[in-house]
């Protein structure tokens, strides 16, 4: 569902790791150790739960403290308790593929430069990211808003590798909503809302060699209304919004002009209904122009023609589009929003905000350049942008229940997801859309935390996505990601170049170990932990006496809307002894949090009793020294004499856990959002 209605349009050097070896096996979970037992209760999910409650999820790092925690240590992902716990015990444990195919990159945000609004537009020419949107200033990575800020009017541009702003700034004087390249990449072509680019009068169209950064002084069509798509080939700039016109000659909300002119090209189909036109793409070979907007009815056709269609690039005549008989996101309160093209499909977004029984559509598709479907993905909650980079499908929403496919059920309260990840191939199994079975995609592993934002008057995060095969970036009106201070624009890189710093999400106190004395020994009860980038997670239960050596290691999947029940049960305790016990979560790549201490005293008799667990605190906070665990080398004592307490085993200068950042903002109340309005440029 859409956001509240809007008239509004819509350093550096990334450090690579190695990941952590997991141990070989052949189960989904480790051989149970000497005297020990292991139960994973993966028939249910934990209940949701509220963001900043008790058991809240907890967002890891925070641009300063990650500034500050930033150490040699940091670069392996690992630190010497990790080290102190890689024992003979881990032989044992079984690498868990997960269930669902593992993200390429990394939800690690990385440091990139910042703009003071939202960027609409998104385009990658070599190393060189060109932004468009609605913004006055761009400031570095880490500095605080109204701090360091370059002015940049609706126009800047940064490095894909350093994520560094560049000296690059014409300015525009209204916003900037659709960026393209030429095919060659000689030329960057820009539409939006202005009159006036880098000082001359341009009329919601303009062109820039990226060679130099100049103003193109030949390409100056006058259009007479904002402009928010643009596809190019060599020869052609084709054009879509809001517009009747192009220099004086009538055009109904879609135009082509010539590249090396602006002369307006007699391509001239008629749209009608509906907001406009919204998105344009070119197929590689020039043959076939596909168009999305609100539109109801193309050259007076309305399937294909409501909400999509596709046109012969000369005459404008329409052609078969035959995924528009399942899409048909048109008219005032739904659209198909955005087209992209990876050169082999057409991918497309759309938002539905109360339409007609022809709408419905909220998710992301792939097609043929024929329009034959490959596959639809149906999630609930409006999506804005979609890109096909490495392999992977990107997209950026408001997702609220992707629960048809196979990912997270809506929640009480409502969570939020702004970017998701789906496979470019088809999953082989089928979704229910409109009563009908089609093909489906696949999700991935890959949730990181956004933070919404409140520029456009709307409360979203991202509206544009862009990239390659090694860096993903998103832009939008967010403040924050993955509990880092990032506005505006942030880069995503390859689990091979990323820090890989994010881990287990609940941390702490939040994250309960609850120990029940039986006739067999201590059973300790823990729920799964859960990672925005890595299903499977390594669970160590520790218990203090033994130092660094785990009484037990296992794999298990989970994610954050499906965290198992997992249990232990410790049969080698003696009676009248008083033990701490505590259960660390690391992801593959070496990142980890534990839970607290938690202190049980067997009976010296028989009777069997209930621990109570101490107050919940905190992690210690980064450069603390936890005395809990054994440095590494240290011989674990043996088990203590009846009638005695284990003794506190301690390790010199063992860093824990980053502290945990502010709540993040996707657990929200159902009202938080207006759940149906269209979005920014849809009005």
């Amino acid at each position: 569902m859409g956001a509240a209605r809007s008239r509004r349009a819509g350093p550096v050097g990334d450090r690579p790791t190695a990941a952590l070896q997991w141990p070989p096996g052949v189960g989904r979970l480790a051989a149970v150790v000497a005297a020990s037992a292991l139960v994973v209760v993966l028939s249910g999910a934990a209940p949701a739960v509220r963001a900043g409650a008790p058991g809240a999820e907890q967002p890891v790092g925070d641009a300063a403290a990650d500034a500050a925690t930033t150490t040699a240590a940091d670069a392996a992902t690992t630190t010497a308790a990790d080290a102190a716990t890689t024992t003979a015990a881990d032989a044992a444990a079984t690498a868990l593929a997960p269930s669902v195919p593992e993200a390429l990159v990394s939800a690690d945000p990385l440091p990139t430069a910042q703009i003071d609004g939202v960027a609409w537009a998104q385009v990658v020419q070599g190393d060189v990211v060109y932004v468009g949107g609605g913004f006055a200033n761009a400031r570095p990575a880490g500095a605080a808003p109204g701090t360091s800020l370059s002015p940049r009017a609706n126009l800047m541009a940064y490095d894909l590798t350093t994520g560094v702003m560049t000296a690059w700034n014409p300015g525009a004087n209204g916003q900037v909503l659709a960026l393209a390249l030429s095919p060659d990449g000689t030329r960057l072509y820009v539409g939006g809302a202005f009159t006036s680019v880098a000082g001359q009068a341009r009329y919601r169209v303009a062109a820039f060699d990226t060679a130099t950064g100049a103003l193109v002084t030949s390409f100056r069509p006058q259009v007479n209304g904002k402009v928010q798509g643009i596809a190019a080939t060599q020869g052609t700039v084709y054009l879509t919004g809001e517009f009747t016109g192009v220099d004086n000659v009538p055009r109904t909300r879609v135009a082509a002009v010539s590249a090396s002119t602006g002369q307006l090209l007699p391509f001239a189909p008629t749209l009608a209904g509906g907001w406009g036109g919204r998105a344009v793409v070119v197929s590689p070979d020039g043959a076939r122009v596909v168009l999305a907007g609100s539109f109801e009815s193309v050259n007076g056709s309305t399937n294909p023609g409501r909400g999509m269609a596709a046109l012969d690039p000369v005459t404008g005549a329409s052609l078969p589009w035959p995924v528009n008989s399942v899409i048909r996101n048109g008219g005032q309160n739904a659209a198909v929003y955005s087209l992209s093209s990876d050169g082999d499909s057409v991918y497309g977004t759309g938002y539905d905000f109360g339409g007609t029984s022809q709408d419905g559509f909220e998710g992301a598709f792939r097609a043929s350049w024929t329009g034959q479907l490959r596959w639809i993905e149906t999630c609930r909650g409006d999506t804005y942008a979609i890109a096909a980079l490495g392999g992977h499908v990107y997209t950026a929403s408001h997702s609220h229940n992707c629960s048809a496919m196979g990912s997270f059920p809506e929640m009480s309260p409502r969570i939020y997801r702004h970017g998701l990840v789906w496979t470019k191939e088809p999953s082989g199994r089928t979704v229910s859309f409109k009563g009908v079975q089609r093909p489906a995609t696949s999700r991935v592993t890959w949730y990181p935390q956004w933070w919404t934002g409140s520029y456009t008057g709307m409360s979203q995060a991202a509206f544009s996505i862009t990239g390659t095969a090694a860096y993903v970036a998103f832009g939008g009106e967010f403040p924050r990601v993955a509990g880092v201070a990032q506005q505006g624009l942030v880069r995503f890189t390859t689990r091979d170049r990323a820090p890989n710093r994010l881990g287990p999400q609940v941390q702490g106190g939040a994250w309960a170990l609850t120990p029940t004395v039986t006739s067999s020994g201590v059973r300790l009860a823990w729920t799964a932990n859960h990672d925005q980038d890595d299903e499977v997670l390594r669970y160590e239960v520790l218990r203090q006496d033994r130092g660094s050596t785990p009484l037990q290691t296992v794999e298990a999947a989970s994610t954050f809307w499906s965290r198992p029940a997992m249990s232990f049960v410790d049969t080698s305790v003696v009676p009248g002894t008083t033990y701490r016990y505590r259960v660390r979560a690391t992801d593959r790549w070496g990142a980890w949090t534990w839970t607290d201490w938690t202190t049980v005293a067997t009976p010296a008799g028989a009777q069997a009793r209930t621990a109570v667990p101490p107050a919940a605190t905190s992690p210690t906070a980064p450069g603390a020294t936890s005395p809990d665990v054994t440095a590494p080398g240290t011989t674990a004592p043996g088990t203590t004499a009846p009638g005695t307490t284990a003794p506190d085993v301690t390790a010199p200068e063992v860093t824990a856990p980053k502290a945990p950042a502010p709540a993040a903002p996707d657990a929200v109340a159902p009202d938080a959002l207006a759940p149906d309005a269209p979005p920014g440029g849809e009005g």
